[in-house]
């Protein structure tokens, strides 16, 4: 039993798309997904969240930056770790390499039998990649709806190089 417990966990982990992190109860990292393992080269595991993730409100006019302040990473994480969920926020994450992501921030506090307050989970999931990839659907079902109507081949050669174009 407790093979398929790791065997799950194991999978489960590997398998998302978003970078989940779980935190102890003094916002130490004490697990995360491989997402996080992959984008995060540096070891993150037994470190506090908020020197690992530097988040800033996604304003338009703030980006993260080692002295951004306050520290919404440990705002956020203080939240959850007194017990309440902090959900889909739009935020910006600098990157160890130094770029920038939109991404939306989730996160909760995980209890015990007795509601005591055991850590958090906490949920990022890039929304530039999400929005990149419902732009190429739409473009797919836009050719598509042109392949439908019989458009010639001409027409739909030329509407595809319109595009990429508008891309470049």
């Amino acid at each position: 039993m407790r093979d398929d417990q790791k065997n799950i966990d194991d999978a489960f982990s590997d398998q998302t798309e978003e970078a989940l992190i779980v935190c102890d109860a003094s916002g130490i990292i004490i697990r995360a997904s491989h997402t996080v393992n992959r984008d995060y080269q540096q070891q993150c595991l037994n470190r506090p969240f908020d020197e690992i993730f530097h988040l800033s409100y996604s304003n338009g006019r703030k980006r993260p930056s080692d002295s951004s302040s306050p520290n919404l990473s440990r705002n956020f994480m203080t939240k959850v770790l007194r017990g309440d969920t902090v959900q889909g926020k739009n935020v910006y994450l600098k990157n160890p390499d130094g770029t920038v992501a939109k991404v939306l921030f989730s996160a909760r506090p995980i209890h015990d039998e007795g509601r005591q307050i055991l850590g958090g989970i906490v949920t990022l999931r890039d929304i530039d990649t999400r929005k990149r990839t419902e732009r190429i659907l739409q473009g797919h079902n836009e050719v598509l709806e042109q392949i439908i109507n019989d458009d010639s081949l001409s027409s739909i050669l030329e509407n595809l190089c319109l595009k990429i174009e508008k891309h470049f």
